[in-house]
């Protein structure tokens, strides 16, 4: 058999030509369905799929040696893997019109798409196709690897109404230095669907509005609009060294592992108006990154996250409205990082550091510059941790050149791995009686530390290594009346020599004039008050050589706690009241109790009658 016309044929069965040497000639132009291995290793010389065709099964032309053409007519077909396996690389792939061409699925990637197996698509007169003009078109999709490897095509322009580019259909078409959306469609992309793509913009990339895995992944753009888009998927810009200006990323909720992972773009995340996640190595090797301010909505950064990135200067956190769990190694090898913003204590002190090299000063202390943590503007020299806070996390404070002394308030129970580890210029630090725990390194490799004051009558338990790195020798422990004995035989703490400090006496709570006036025995000191009421506020009062304060107008709160602190004393216990205060001057409250009532009717009844 050399020829064969299937006129009215709309299903060509499984190996129905398998293998028939001498077939040079077949024509099914009503044929719907190739079956698979069809016309395997035939002698078919030009093969031809007519526009009728829908679905070309595995393997239908595969080894199709003396094959010098394949012309294909249909569109919206979908061809499964290996169609084409074998056919030999002199072999034209042609199509009536390349608009049509593109609309088909080749879903066995290189092995089913003819042009991609030759590197060229021709027109059906024979000459190379250079532009795809669908721009007046109304097809609606772009096929999986539709151009894959095809290396003539030079220009590409799609129309309004496509809403779809299959994944790999553009990728590695290494002629093409043209391509464009039309403005106002609505896209998605496929993974990889412009990798390795030469072209240094996707015109009108806004319309865009979902990219898949890798979709862009080593290619040469230097621009990108996201304006379309609510996620940066992973790798999806990998390796896109030339990429300088990424815009319209107020959208972009997340960013995916390896997104921008060796590019050249300097982000501002501030511009990332609702971005809540960075992902594993997401910006790794980006050399042109100089800093990162933060947006308020992020809470997680993915480890290794930012390794690499040997230009950062300043990683600012003051934006942060809630704890951020930052992965490990996430600013590993950033050894310029010199200072450190973050946002109120309430929020910093649960960051989460995965380990030292999440924290961004880990890798640039000790290379011979200052590294800072500070508020703002304002370097942080003496740092009070408020009682609101129960424990300070890993490596919150870790590796800095400024903080100079340190105070934990009354309610702070633990203190985490490394949290204050290589704090430079730590002279002091005090803790309060409610301590109970301090981890591994807690307060480690601090050379000029001098003095820690430990108010806890209970010994805080402390490993072996909490204080590693500490000349003992160098530094006073002030612990508690009548606990020296026990701090002498604790773990961690009995390398320090220890001595005793008195305990200032808790404070009385009344009240006078619609002020509450704190009283306590211990002279010169301090009481820090909380109340709390329809809210909360916190201060400090001074106390006179006498023991007294000069009272503090709060208005009416009902509940305030309070204990009294004082240098080298171990505070006091904390006492707890509850009281309703007078209010001066509020118009009507006759018998001063703070209200307007009956009360106040009945008493100005009794003073005219004379009671």
């Amino acid at each position: 058999l050399e020829s064969i016309t299937m006129n009215g044929v709309q299903a060509i069965p499984t190996s129905a030509f398998k293998d028939y040497k001498k077939l040079t000639s077949a024509s099914f132009n009503a044929a719907t369905t190739i079956g698979e291995s069809a016309f395997e290793g035939s002698g078919l010389t030009a093969i031809t799929i007519p526009s009728t065709v829908k679905t070309v099964n595995k393997r239908a032309f595969a080894n199709c040696t003396s094959a010098t053409s394949v012309l294909v007519k249909t569109s919206y077909a979908s061809y499964n893997s290996e169609v084409f396996d074998g056919l030999p690389t002199t072999a034209k792939a042609m199509c009536d019109d390349g608009a049509y061409y593109i609309t088909n699925n080749f879903n066995g990637a290189a092995f089913a798409n003819p042009a991609s197996l030759t590197g060229k698509l021709y027109n059906a007169s024979g000459y190379e196709v250079s532009t795809i003009n669908a721009s007046s078109y109304t097809i609606t999709q772009v096929g999986y690897c539709a151009l894959y490897n095809v290396k003539n095509v030079q220009k590409v322009y799609l129309p309004k109404t496509v809403t779809q580019i299959g994944g790999w259909a553009f990728a590695s078409c290494t002629g093409l230095t043209t391509f464009k959306l039309a403005e106002g469609s609505a896209v998605t992309v496929g993974n990889n669907a412009f990798s390795h793509l030469p072209a240094t913009e996707i015109q009108n990339s806004g319309c865009i509005t979902k990219l898949g895995t890798e979709a862009c992944i080593g290619s040469k753009i230097t621009t990108f609009n996201c304006t379309g888009l609510k996620e940066i998927p992973e790798s999806a810009f990998k390796n896109c060294e030339s990429l300088s200006n990424v815009s319209g990323i107020g959208n972009i909720t997340t960013i995916g592992n390896y997104a921008f992972y060796n590019t050249a773009e300097n982000v501002s995340f501030l511009s990332f108006n609702s971005l809540t996640s960075i992902g594993d190595y997401a910006f790794a090797l980006n050399k042109s990154q100089t800093g990162v301010t933060f947006n308020s909505k992020l809470t997680t950064i993915g480890k290794c996250a930012f390794q690499g990135c040997t230009a950062i200067g300043t990683v600012s956190f003051s934006n942060s409205l809630q704890p951020v769990t930052v992965g490990s190694d996430a600013f590993k090898e950033c050894t310029k990082v010199v200072t450190l913003i973050i946002p109120a204590l309430s929020t910093y002190c649960k960051f989460d550091f995965k380990n030292g090299y999440a924290h961004p000063l880990w890798d640039s202390y000790g290379a011979g510059v200052a590294t800072v943590i500070k508020y703002s503007s304002s370097n942080i020299t003496n740092l009070v941790i408020p009682g609101t806070i129960t424990r300070v996390n890993n490596f919150c404070f870790c590796k800095n050149t400024n903080i100079k002394t340190v105070k934990l308030e009354e309610n702070v129970k633990e203190i985490g791995f490394s949290t204050f580890n290589s704090a430079k210029a730590l002279t002091t630090i005090t803790l309060p009686s409610t301590l109970t725990k301090l981890e591994d390194y807690a307060i480690s490799y601090s050379g000029n530390l001098t003095s820690i004051t430990c108010d806890a009558t209970t010994v805080p338990s402390a490993s072996t290594i909490t204080f590693d790195g500490i000349t003992y020798t160098n530094v006073t422990l002030n612990v508690p009346a009548d606990t020296k004995s026990k701090y002498s035989v604790a773990t961690g703490w009995k390398n320090f020599s220890s001595k005793t400090i008195q305990t200032c006496a808790a404070p009385e709570i009344s009240t006078l004039n619609g002020n509450v006036v704190f009283k306590t025995t211990t002279p010169n000191s301090f009481v820090h008050y909380d109340v709390e009421y329809a809210g909360s506020t916190n201060s400090n009062v001074g106390i006179d050589s006498k023991g007294a304060s000069t009272g503090c107008n709060i208005s009416p709160k009902l509940k305030i706690t309070a204990y009294t602190y004082k240098a080298d004393h171990a505070n006091s216990p904390t006492v707890t009241k509850t009281i309703t205060l007078n209010t001066p001057g509020l118009k009507g409250d006759v018998n001063l109790d703070g209200v307007v009532n009956i009360a106040d009717v009945t008493e100005v009844v009794n003073k005219v009658l004379g009671k």
